[in-house]
Formats: structure tokens, sequence, C-alpha cells
């Protein structure tokens, strides 16, 4: 959930909140000030008709007013008495609220009985439009407020989403600085000096890596090239026994290993830094035709059954260098933990590649084949990194790779991407 959404609905929620509480702020507000002016009425209705008593004028309007003469007898009703009655209505067979003021009038002719009643009928007529035009009044200050606010935070945060589009075009591979925006806001330019700093940082640490990696590219070269053309040197001599020359092809093998793993890693460092770049449609059939032919040998000497089947051609955008590796390797995978008379099944249909092989069960999950040096057998001379490599092409090229062992068989799943 983006930042701005975030704060959008943490505000709507407190304005939901501030809504229902204003309204019924609003609700018992009008209430009591209703309720106010009722009585008051009642009490300016209590003195006119004391007036008319005095008068002699004794009123009577049922259910309003009710004047009853007690002829000398002391009530028992002290003071001004405000309660809340039910007054049945006959005509509309249905009781109707009232409040009501019941007091005691001591006059000439002795003590009167006032009850004074008004309609609370009025409370609703009046109740309703108040609460009803300040809802509408507090729903669209809401409204507002929350436009407003979004605006704002747009408005506010957009040196930061600024700087967050700049930093995501960043590449170290193509050595352009990043140039961020000065701002108004003070914690925004110090980010921006911060992400200055450390992409400044980047670069540094890039550029010794990849001076470090051609030095020792050149320095691991040289020594090798000198150890082999000393062997061979040693190959041509005739006093060699058959001990000296075990020795001599297990230094040969192991020489060819270092070698081996040396190019490996050396290719993995130039996938990190995203070197292979240029790309081109390329017919996957074609290329899997090429490198499956360099595996004829092997495959025959070993007497491992090749299957290529091939449905719908499909073409991929991708370096050629890198898909011509990424099949090499799974090609040598398939055979390098075959067994000898085994199989090797490779399908292509639509947008998907399956290599799958026949071979020693896994002893760990397939998933960790795909981490560096990591084997199935580790009595095999492998260095490990086949997968791995494997793993960080397809990465690199948005391609989701599968790996599935059941038993005795080995399947290991391409799909590529649409374009």
């Amino acid at each position: 959930m983006k930042l701005i959404q975030k704060v959008n609905r943490k505000y709507a929620i407190f304005s939901i909140f501030l809504l229902v509480a204003g309204l019924a702020i609003i609700y018992l507000a009008v209430m009591y000030y209703i309720g106010q002016e009722i009585d008051e009425e009642l009490f300016t209705t209590k003195i006119n008709v004391i007036k008319s008593i005095q008068t002699g004028n004794i009123p009577q309007y049922y259910p309003f007013i009710e004047v009853k003469k007690l002829n000398n007898s002391v009530p028992e009703i002290r003071g001004d008495i405000l309660t809340d009655v039910n007054i049945f209505d006959v005509n509309e067979k249905e009781y109707d609220p009232f409040r009501q003021l019941v007091t005691c009038y001591h006059g000439k002719e002795g003590y009167y009985l006032i009850t004074l009643r008004l309609d609370e009928i009025q409370k609703g007529n009046i109740l309703l439009p108040v609460v009803i035009t300040g809802a509408f009044l507090l729903l669209l200050a809401v409204v507002l407020s929350s436009w407003y606010v979004n605006r704002l935070s747009k408005k506010l945060w957009e040196p930061f989403y600024d700087s967050l589009r700049r930093l995501k075009t960043f590449s170290v591979a193509n050595r352009k600085p990043v140039v961020f925006q000065p701002s108004e806001v003070v914690e925004f330019n110090d980010l921006n000096n911060c992400l200055n700093e450390l992409t400044q940082a980047v670069f540094s640490d890039y550029s010794k890596l990849q001076e470090f990696s051609q030095n020792a590219s050149h320095e691991l070269q040289t020594p090798l090239a000198i150890i082999r053309a000393k062997l061979e040197a040693l190959y041509q001599r005739t006093d060699l026994d058959e001990s000296i020359i075990a020795h001599l092809n297990s230094i040969n093998a192991s020489i060819s290993r270092l070698a081996v793993i040396y190019n490996s890693l050396t290719l993995l460092t130039r996938l990190q830094s995203k070197e292979y770049d240029s790309k081109s449609l390329l017919r996957v059939k074609d290329i899997l035709k090429r490198i499956t032919d360099e595996f004829t040998d092997i495959v025959e000497t070993r007497e491992i059954t090749l299957t290529l089947e091939s449905t719908p051609e499909f073409s991929i955008l991708m370096n050629e260098e890198l898909l011509v590796i990424l099949f090499s390797n799974l090609m040598s995978n398939c055979v390098k933990h075959n067994h000898q008379k085994g199989y090797v099944k490779i399908l292509s249909t639509e947008q998907k590649l399956i290599f799958q092989n026949s071979g020693h069960p896994l002893n760990k999950p397939p998933a960790e084949m795909f981490y560096r040096f990591m084997k199935g057998d580790p009595s095999l001379q492998s260095t490990g990194l086949g997968l791995s490599i494997v793993k960080q092409i397809c990465d690199s090229n948005n391609i989701e790779v599968e790996y599935i062992n059941e038993g005795n068989i080995h399947t290991i799943t391409l799909t590529f991407p649409k374009f």
C-alpha cells in the first residue's frame, strides 16, 4: 500500500468517527435546546394562566391547559414539577408525547392546581431538518477536507516520489550519476544528500571491484598458462613411469577444474553487473540444436538416449551468448548427473522448455541446487556453479525456472516471458 493511500485511509477512519461523534453532539445539543425552549414556554404559559385566574377567568384547554380549584384544601404539591407524559389521542388512536408542568397557585379564593402541557411532536419536526442539515454540512466538510488533504499530501510528497523515480533508473553499470531535484522541504534535501553520497560510494566500490576482477583475471591466467605449458613439456619426456604420469594427470585435472571455476565466477560477476545488455530475436530450436550437437560424442560414449521434441516453434528476445550458456549448462547438467544408458529428453512447447533426465535421487531440496557450490553428488568432479549460473541468467532475463525431482527423474522447466 502506498504511503498516501495509507494516510488517506487513516484520515477516512478518523473522519467517519468524527462524523458520527459530530452527529451525536448535534442531536444531543438540539434536543437540549428544544427542551429548554419548551420548558420556558411552559413557564410563560404558567404566568399567563395565573394572570387569567387573578382576573376571574379560569382557562381550560385540554390537554394543554387544565386548572382545578382545590376548595381551600392545602395541596401536597410544592413548587413546579416538570415531567414527560404520554396522552392518548382518541382521534389518532395512539399515545402522543407531552412535556408537562404541574404547579399550585394560592389565590384569593383558595388554591388552584395548574397542569400545563406542550406537545413534544414539534421536537421531531424541528430536530429532523436540523440533524439532516448538520449531517450534510459535516459530510461536506469531511469530503472537502479529505480532498484537500489528498492534494496537499501529493504536493508535499512529490519531491520524495521524484527522487524515488530517479533512483529506480539508477544503474551502477552505465556510470551515470543520479541527479536529484532540490526541494523546499529540509528533510527531503537531507535524504537526497544521503542518496547522493550512497550512489557515489556504490560507484567507487563497483570500480574497485571491477579493477580487482580484471587484475585477478590477468594474474590468474598467466600462471595457469605457465603451469599448463610446463605440464605439456613434462608429458613429452620419455623417462616417466606410471606413478608420475598419474600425478601429472591429477595436476592437469585440478588445473582444468580451477579454470572452469574461474570462468564461472567471472561469468556470474558479469551477469550481476548487467554487462549483457545487447539483445536480439533468437529461435530457440536453432540454439538448442547447436548445443545438443556439441554433446553428441559424450552422449554416445555413455549410451544415453537423447530425445528432442519440439512442438510450435517460438523465439525469444535475449542476448545470444547468454542463451547459449544457459542451454549448455542445462545440457551439461543432464548428462553429467545421468547414469550409464540413461536418457535425456528435451521438450519445447509454447514459451516453455523442459529438460528431463534420469539420475540418482537428490538428498536435498531441489531449490537448493541453484545455490553456489551446491552439489547433488559430492563425489562428482563438479564445480557446483552450473545451476547457479542458470538461475542468475534466468533472473536477469525474467525467465521462470523450476526444478522438480521425483525419484530417479529430474525435470527443469524454463518459462520464457512473452514479448
